[in-house]
């Protein structure tokens, strides 16, 4: 019976983990819930078969696999919640995509592509569609995944764009979608979403990743959250995936406190990097995640600087609320004697207070300091032949040879901020 369901779950598309969703949730007719010692927990008696929801004609749909680059053996680790969450997609025709006006999200039921590593979504549409309005102006968008037949729930988050026609060309979808294009995907109506996923969240009774804690501070039983090296798993994911495999919690050492840094950007990972590493006692696991700085595109003058700085580095920490504390960083222009100065801004914000540092400032070029606040930072240079390079040294590395840089002007912020964490006791509450 299995190998006649795993034989129509791969009929129509490359899904190499139909047959392992179908293992986990062939042959069973109920589920429950029950409730033990404050936590809710997911018991498969079984699951009903899979086959019918992951048959049908979605060739487009491919799914190679999960990455490579864990260690072997850890059955809690990120490849399993990546598999998992691949196996749900590939058996799922549908989702759920939610984008913001200017007032309220907006859902709507979408068909979608996704990668091997499970780092990008594209959703094909109608070029008048509000959801391209939307996401134009507020790119960060949710999408929801439900497989009812396994009980399994993902969702992905993260930055859309519009691709390019020649990319969106070649993700046309198939033959039902000449129903919608009569030109096909030369059709000017025709477009390509693509989402950067920067966030995947696994709730899962078919593939065992289904523990809970209390409603009144639950927490997502697998979350993952991407950083410069990939994917990586959150901290209390991994003991809770640990206690439903009946394993136990994590043994040996005590966790490495988590440090959030409100970005993703490398050349602020590496400012990060470069200054713990210098401060003999920090011993953190810092990790990156993309928060809004709510503040202009350009900061002008330390308040807002500084006030972008604090929103990101609070945002961190309550996106994460097992970490330690959050990192913001902030880039600024201040303004003195008409002189156009960049500095950058740090916050550290441990879930009470902010601790603040600022980095040395140096002088903008005379044609950058007249066009910048009309044609963006980055622009102002490229316009002048010096390319930007704001993820790696910055033209600041250029400008000097590589003798400064962005990232150690950054890190001076840091230790600044550092500073006045280390010895609190002689600041009052900022």
């Amino acid at each position: 019976m299995l190998s006649a369901v795993a034989r129509r779950a791969n009929f129509g598309f490359k899904c190499s983990h139909a047959a392992p969703l179908a293992r986990h949730v062939s042959n069973a007719k109920q589920f429950s819930v029950t409730r033990q010692k404050n936590s809710y927990i997911a018991i498969a008696l079984g699951s009903v078969a899979a086959a019918t929801a992951v048959a049908g004609k979605w060739s487009w749909l491919q799914c190679q696999g999960p990455p490579e680059g864990t260690t072997e053996g850890e059955e809690a680790g990120v490849n399993e919640v990546v598999k998992a969450a691949a196996e749900i997609l590939c058996a799922s025709k549908r989702a759920c995509l939610a984008t913001l006006d200017s007032t309220h999200p907006r859902l709507r039921i979408v068909e979608f592509q996704f990668n091997q590593d499970l780092t990008k979504l594209w959703i094909c549409t109608n070029r008048a569609t509000r959801k391209v309005q939307q996401l134009c102006a507020q790119d960060q968008v949710s999408v929801f995944v439900f497989h009812e037949d396994s009980l399994s729930e993902v969702e992905l988050v993260g930055r859309a764009s519009v691709t390019t026609a020649d990319f969106a060309q070649g993700k046309w979808p198939g033959d039902d979608w000449y129903m919608f294009f009569p030109e096909g995907p030369q059709s000017p109506r025709f477009l390509c979403i693509e989402i950067a996923v920067e966030r995947i969240e696994v709730v899962s009774v078919g593939h065992a990743i289904a523990l809970g804690e209390d409603p009144g501070h639950w927490y997502p039983p697998a979350a993952l959250v991407q950083g410069l090296n990939g994917w990586a798993l959150e901290p209390p994911c991994e003991d809770r995936v640990r206690k439903l495999r009946g394993q136990g919690a994590s043994v040996g050492q005590e966790a490495t406190p988590l440090a959030i840094l409100g970005t993703l950007n490398p050349g602020k990972m590496e400012a990060c990097q470069l200054c713990f590493a210098e401060w003999p006692h920090l011993n953190y696991d810092l990790q990156g995640i993309s928060v809004p700085s709510n503040v202009s595109e350009q900061p002008i003058g330390l308040e807002e600087t500084m006030l972008g700085a604090k929103n990101r580095a609070k945002a961190a920490k309550q996106s994460v609320g097992n970490a330690r504390f959050g990192i913001g960083l902030e880039s600024g222009v201040v303004i003195v004697d008409g002189i156009h100065f960049d500095v950058c801004a740090c916050s550290m914000y441990d879930g009470e207070r902010h601790y603040v540092g600022l980095s040395s400032g140096w002088a903008l070029p005379t044609k950058v300091s007249q066009t910048y606040m009309d044609v963006g930072y980055n622009k102002a240079f490229s316009d002048l032949g010096i390319p930007p390079d704001d993820t790696g040294a910055g033209v600041l590395g250029q400008l000097s040879g590589g003798v400064a840089s962005r990232p150690k002007q950054m890190k001076e912020s840091i230790q600044m901020a550092l500073l006045q964490m280390q010895n609190s006791q002689l600041y009052t509450n900022a």
